[in-house]
C-alpha cells in the first residue's frame, strides 16, 4: 500500500479549510483559475473542464498531489467532433402521446376538481400526527418517520430489513451513471457525461499505487483514471451545493469529508467504511434539522437499492413540503417596524433594491435570483477561448461559472448602477429553465395540498391553481392527478421526474410559447408589480428565510392570484 496515498484520508478534523467570504466553490474557482490559464497557455488540446477538475482537487486538498499532468488531459467525456461520437443512449422515458392528446381545453368546475381528487386518490385516512396543523395520509406519515439506521445495525439486519431505513447502512459511493439518474438540486444541470465504472482497486494493491504515484515525488498523480472519475463527481455535488443560498449550503468541513470519501472509494481506501458511516451521521443531522437540500445532496453520493432511494426521495418530498406550507413566524413584528416598512415607496425606481434590502436588513427576510455573476462569466469566458478543443469551451462554460441563487441588490454602491443591475438580473432570470420549475413547484403544491387529510387551511389554493392553469393555458389540470399518484406511488420515479415528464408532455409547449410573448419592458415592469405585492403582505405572516423573487415575477407575468398575498410566500421559499 503506498502510505504517501493512504494519508490523504487520514485528515479528522479539517484544521486547513479557509474562512470563507462567500461560497466554498466561489474560493475554489478564484484559487484554480491562474493554473487554469496557466496549463491552456501550454497545451491549448486540454479539456478544459477536466483541468478545472484537476485543479479543484488540487486546490482542495493542497500539497497532496503531484506537479505532473498529462498533455493533453483528456479521458471518454471529453468533447469530441460530432462525427466521433457514439448516438446516445435511449433516454427510455416513453413518447410524447400524439398532439390532440396534448390539449385539454374542456371547462370544469368545483364538483370536477372533488371528482377528480377522489378518483385519483379514493379515500385516504389520516395518520396519528399532526405538523402545524397539516394531517398526513398513514402511508405517508409511516414514510416520513422513518429514520436513517443507526450507526451500530448490523448489515445483516440491514439487509433483513430491505428498504426500511431511509438509508443502508451497506453502501457504496454512487458511480457518475448514478449521479446523473438522479438530479441532486431541484433547479440543477448535473455534469452529463457517463462512464461505465470499473470495479475500485483493492486497498492494498501496490502495483495500483505505484501506477497512480509519480515517479518524481512520490505523490499520487490527479490525472489518473479513478482519481478525475471521483473529480468528477465532487464538481457535481460542488456545483449542486453552490446553488443553494449561502445560509443553505453544506459547510466546508463536511465538504471535505464528501470529498474524500469519493476519492477514497474511486482509489481503493480501505478506510471507506469509516468515513461513509461519518458521511450517513451527517446525513442523519441534516434530515433531522430540516436541511433537506443538503441531505438531498449527500444523499446522491451513496449507491443504495432503488427501493430505498425512492424512499428517500418521498421522506424528502413530504417532509420539506411539510415544512415548506407549515412553517410560521414565531414572534410578532414590532408595530413601530411595520410603520418603517410602510414608508417605503413601492412605486419608486429604486424599490426592488430598498424593499429587499430592507427586508433582509430587519426581518432576515431573503429575495433571490438564479442567475450568473457577469464578471465571472467575462473571465472564464476569456479562458475557455485559450483552448482549441473542438466543444471544450462551451461544454466548460455549461457549468462554470454556475448559475446559483444569490441575492442581486448588494453589487453596487451606485443607485443608477445598482438598479440596472437588478433589471438585468431578473431578465436573466426569466427564462425557460426558471418558469419549468416554477410551475412544477405549483403543481407539487397542489398535489400535496390534496394528499393532506383534514382541514388544513390550504385548501383555497387548488382554486388558485386549477382556475391559473384553465385560464393562462387552457389546460385542465385534473387530467395529470390520477398519473401524478399513481407514479409517484410507484418504485420508479423520483418526484421531481414525475412533475418534469408531466410538464414537458403536456405544458411545456404553451407555457413557453406565451413566454417568449413577452417583452423585455412587460418583465421589468412584472419586477415592480412583484415588488409591489411583497410590500402590501402582512409581515408577521411571513417567516424569515431564503425566497425566490423570480417566483413573484411570474406570478405577475401569468396572473396567477393566491387566496391570500402572503401565500406566495409558501410556495416560492428556498429550502
Amino acid at each position: 500500500m503506498l502510505k504517501k496515498f493512504l494519508k490523504l484520508f487520514k485528515h479528522e478534523e479539517h484544521d486547513d479549510m479557509p474562512a470563507l467570504d462567500g461560497s466554498y466553490f466561489d474560493y475554489l474557482l478564484r484559487q484554480i483559475q491562474p493554473g487554469v490559464a496557466r496549463e491552456l497557455s501550454q497545451c491549448q488540446e486540454h479539456d478544459p473542464l477536466l483541468l478545472v477538475i484537476a485543479e479543484t482537487l488540487r486546490a482542495s486538498m493542497t500539497g497532496e498531489w503531484s506537479d505532473e499532468l498529462a498533455r493533453p488531459l483528456l479521458d471518454e467525456h471529453s468533447p469530441r467532433p460530432a462525427a466521433t461520437r457514439p448516438p446516445p443512449p435511449p433516454h427510455g422515458a416513453p413518447p410524447p402521446p400524439p398532439k390532440d392528446e396534448l390539449v385539454e381545453t374542456q371547462e370544469f368546475d368545483k364538483a370536477e376538481i372533488a371528482a377528480a381528487k377522489e378518483a385519483a386518490f379514493g379515500t385516504l385516512d389520516s395518520g396519528d400526527e399532526t405538523l402545524d396543523g397539516y394531517e398526513i395520509p398513514e402511508d405517508l406519515h409511516q414514510q416520513a418517520n422513518e429514520t436513517l439506521d443507526d450507526e451500530g445495525s448490523d448489515a445483516s439486519d440491514a439487509d433483513a430489513s430491505g428498504a426500511e431505513g431511509a438509508v443502508d447502512e451497506d453502501v457504496e459511493i454512487v458511480s457518475e451513471e448514478e449521479v446523473v439518474e438522479e438530479v441532486l438540486d431541484e433547479d440543477s444541470e448535473l455534469i452529463e457525461d457517463i462512464v461505465e465504472l470499473e470495479e475500485p482497486p483493492a486497498a492494498d494493491d501496490a502495483a495500483t499505487g505505484e501506477r497512480q504515484a509519480s515517479a518524481n515525488s512520490g505523490l499520487p498523480r490527479v490525472d489518473q483514471r479513478e482519481v478525475l472519475q471521483a473529480g468528477r463527481v465532487f464538481l457535481g455535488m460542488l456545483i449542486e451545493n453552490d446553488r443553494l443560498p449561502l445560509d443553505l449550503q453544506i459547510n466546508t468541513e463536511e465538504i471535505a469529508l464528501a470529498r474524500e470519501l469519493l476519492v477514497g472509494y474511486f482509489v481503493g481506501n480501505k478506510d471507506f467504511e469509516r468515513k461513509a458511516q461519518q458521511l450517513l451521521r451527517v446525513v442523519e443531522r441534516k434530515f433531522s434539522e430540516g436541511q433537506f437540500s443538503q441531505a438531498r445532496i449527500l444523499l446522491q453520493l451513496f449507491q443504495t437499492d432503488r427501493m430505498t432511494r425512492i424512499k428517500n426521495d418521498r421522506n424528502i418530498f413530504y417532509e420539506d413540503m411539510i415544512q415548506r406550507l407549515g412553517i410560521r413566524r414565531r414572534h410578532a413584528v414590532a408595530d413601530d417596524v411595520l410603520g418603517e416598512f410602510a414608508q417605503i415607496d413601492s412605486d419608486a425606481a429604486s424599490a426592488p433594491i430598498d424593499v429587499a434590502q430592507w427586508l433582509e436588513s430587519n426581518l432576515f427576510i431573503k429575495l433571490h435570483l438564479f442567475t450568473r455573476d457577469r464578471s465571472a462569466v467575462e473571465r472564464w469566458g476569456r479562458l475557455a477561448g485559450i483552448t482549441t478543443l473542438p466543444g471544450g469551451a462551451d461544454n466548460l462554460l455549461k457549468y462554470v461559472p454556475p448559475r446559483r441563487w444569490r441575492t442581486y441588490y448588494d453589487a453596487h454602491d451606485d443607485a443608477a448602477v445598482a438598479q440596472q443591475y437588478a433589471r438585468d438580473a431578473i431578465r436573466q432570470h426569466v427564462n425557460s429553465d426558471t418558469l419549468a420549475n416554477y410551475v412544477s413547484n405549483q403543481m407539487r403544491t397542489c398535489y400535496f395540498v390534496l394528499r393532506a387529510v383534514g382541514d388544513t387551511g390550504l385548501e383555497g389554493y387548488l382554486d388558485t391553481f386549477f382556475d391559473w392553469i384553465s385560464e393562462a393555458f387552457e389546460f385542465n389540470a385534473t387530467v395529470f392527478l390520477p398519473e401524478v399518484y399513481r407514479r409517484s406511488m410507484g418504485e420508479i420515479d423520483t418526484m421531481k421526474s414525475v412533475f418534469q415528464d408531466i410538464y414537458d408532455r403536456m405544458l411545456r409547449q404553451r407555457v413557453e410559447a406565451k413566454l417568449a410573448s413577452f417583452s423585455d419592458e412587460e418583465i421589468h415592469a412584472a419586477l415592480g408589480a412583484a415588488i409591489a405585492h411583497i410590500h402590501s403582505c402582512e409581515l408577521n405572516e411571513i417567516p424569515p428565510g431564503n425566497y425566490d423573487l423570480g417566483g413573484f415575477v411570474f406570478d405577475q407575468l401569468f396572473g396567477v392570484t393566491y387566496p391570500v398575498p402572503e401565500f406566495a410566500f409558501k410556495v416560492h421559499r428556498l429550502t
